[in-house]
């Protein structure tokens, strides 16, 4: 018994022990493989030992690529020659600028290094330096279309899409400039100043580059002192002489990075509050065409010439000098090429855009689309047979509680509104009856003057 125990206990040790130098001296000549990484073969070995920067893949188009060579060649082949193949030029620049998707493109720097640069933008750089026969044949070629775009985006109430494709496939046409000069007001308008900017910046690539050559920069600046006015430019607020002028253009536009200020406009709506105040000049507003308060003067006769007169002694009494001011109530508003005005005589609809079809034919801003009555505007009331009610009426707010200008600060003859389809506004009596007049105890005080809600 006690033999076979030590037999026992011998073997487990040896097991142990065989078992401990198998772990701790692993044999070479073991018959398992162990599996090795795939070594990286071509352009995989070449992105193994690039820089982490050269890793990211930037999306290029070898059709671009090939256009724009073939334009450049072009270009450098026909230099100072009298005829050019500008139709093959054209088509090969204006296919780049066709296509649904931009793409990079390496171009090379003086200093010999490769830049990647936006291949539209490249395009439009190259045309810009063709000699005048080649604008002019570009222009003959493709304004036509650039027109019929520009269209299409001002009758869809200035469309900012389809502004920035005209802008960006047809810049070197007289409707891709417009475009471009609409797109950077409607940014400007709306208090995108940086959006407003790079459009020019980008879009008007030659002007920038003028900065980087001292010839053109000389140039441009002898045509601006030439044009200078003599008391100065005015620039909102603030007239600079030629040489302040001078001065801004030359500094860098790294130079201004960082710096906070209301005169410095380094994002939308100014600074990070959006509390910023601009140096602004006047509204670029174009009068396009003006209405009468009063037009139906045949029908209203009476009340009209009675408005008149009033208006025009009311306007006169009126003085600022002692704080006194006029606020007029009439509020038009304006939808779907229509702008819809209130008057002494009713409520009009007049076209503000030219092509609006007016009833299937076309008209032009300015032409009356259609025309609501209102039972409670003055030319109506005074032309009544109780007409003296109302200049009573009027009488007791001038005389007795210094209201005279009642005759175009009351909100009843402006309230409107609309949803895009219809009209709506409230017909009142444009000459409420005087507190003195209507007053009711029973009821509180004052009592509405009658009339409907349409």
């Amino acid at each position: 018994m006690r033999t076979h125990m030590l037999r026992r206990i011998s073997g487990t040790l040896t097991v142990a022990a065989l078992t401990f130098l198998c772990l701790a001296y692993p044999s070479t000549r073991s018959r398992g493989q162990v599996k090795e990484a795939a070594k990286p073969v071509g352009d995989a070995a070449k992105k193994e030992n690039a820089s982490p920067l050269e890793v990211m893949i930037f999306p290029s188009d070898r059709d671009a690529k090939n256009m724009i060579k073939a334009v450049n060649d072009y270009i450098e082949e026909f230099k100072g020659k009298d005829k050019a193949p500008w139709d093959k030029i054209c088509f090969a620049a204006q296919q780049v600028l066709d296509a649904k998707s931009d793409s990079f493109y390496e171009a090379k720097t003086e200093a010999g290094k490769v830049q990647r640069i936006s291949a539209k933008a490249e395009v439009n750089r190259l045309i810009g330096r063709f000699p005048v026969e080649g604008k002019q044949f570009y222009q003959l070629t493709f304004g036509g279309s650039a027109d019929g775009l520009l269209n299409d985006a001002i009758n869809k109430s200035y469309d900012r899409t389809i502004l920035a494709e005209v802008s960006q496939r047809y810049f070197h046409t007289k409707a891709g400039a417009q475009a471009t000069l609409l797109l950077a007001g409607l940014h400007l308008d709306r208090g995108n100043y940086t959006e407003a900017a790079y459009i020019v910046h980008v879009e008007g690539d030659d002007l920038v580059e003028a900065g980087n050559d001292p010839e053109r920069s000389n140039k441009l600046l002898a045509q601006l002192e030439k044009k200078m006015p003599r008391e100065g430019l005015k620039i909102g607020l603030k007239t600079y002489q030629f040489e302040e002028l001078k001065e801004e253009l030359a500094k860098s536009p790294e130079a201004l990075f960082g710096k906070v200020g209301d005169q410095y406009v380094s994002m939308r709506l100014g600074n990070p509050s959006h509390t910023a105040v601009g140096n602004g000049g006047a509204p670029f507003l174009d009068p396009i065409f003006s209405r009468s308060m009063m037009t139906r003067m045949d029908e209203m006769p009476d009340g009209v010439n009675w408005l008149k007169q009033n208006l025009t002694a009311t306007v006169k009494d009126i003085k600022p000098t002692k704080g006194e001011i006029g606020i007029p109530a009439f509020f038009p508003l304006s939808s779907q090429g229509l702008a819809y005005i209130r008057t002494y005589d009713g409520i009009f609809a007049y076209v503000t855009k030219e092509g609006f079809m007016n009833h299937g034919k076309p008209a032009k801003p300015g032409d009356l689309y259609w025309i609501a009555e209102a039972r409670g505007a003055l030319g109506k009331l005074l032309q009544e047979e109780n007409s003296n009610d109302i200049k009573t009426r009027f009488a007791t707010y001038r005389d007795q509680h210094q209201f005279k200008s009642i005759l175009f600060e009351n909100p009843l003859v402006g309230s409107m509104t609309h949803d895009g389809q219809n009209l709506y506004a409230v017909d009142d009596t444009a000459m409420p009856a005087p507190p003195t007049i209507i007053r009711n105890d029973e009821f509180g005080g004052m009592m509405p003057g009658g009339g409907s809600v349409q």
